[in-house]
């Protein structure tokens, strides 16, 4: 059976929210996620026009996900990828690169033009996308505020 990318849908969401709240919820995030929670969160991208997401199995057990959504910037199209994660045990496997080149592929044919994202500073996530050719924007800051 081997490795194989398939595109994310809504009959695949149980699987993927337990992997999500099982990745997210030990290191280096240590959040707190429950499964309806990502089932939102998943839902919420998956309503999103210009949707997009992919799932990867490893001898048919998802090992790791990506999905997101396009948007306009200016006269370009843009992709955001929202949730990107490989199962802990799997990582270091060339798993997440093998995913994140398939969704670059799909995007080009899709007419993007940019990919972007959020990660957590100094991590093993920003060591990996600096990797794979992705930089900080030190022309942008990213601001919230609690309510």
């Amino acid at each position: 059976m081997g490795m194989v990318i398939e595109n994310m849908s809504k009959e695949k969401s149980a699987e993927y929210i337990r992997l999500y709240a099982s990745v997210f919820n030990e290191e280096p995030w240590n959040e707190h996620w429950t499964e309806q929670a990502a089932l939102e969160r998943l839902e919420d991208f998956m309503n999103t026009p210009k949707f997009s997401g992919f799932l990867l199995y490893d001898e048919g057990e998802l090992v790791g996900a990506i999905v997101g959504h396009g948007r306009v910037v200016m006269d370009r199209l843009s992709f955001y990828v929202g949730d990107f994660f490989i199962k802990g045990n799997q990582q270091g496997k060339g798993y997440g690169k093998r995913l994140l080149r398939h969704l670059e592929t799909d995007l080009k044919t899709k007419g993007f033009h940019r990919v972007t994202l959020l990660t957590m500073a100094d991590s093993p996530a920003e060591t990996f996308y600096e990797k794979q050719g992705y930089e900080v924007n030190n022309g942008r800051v990213i601001m919230g505020k609690s309510l």
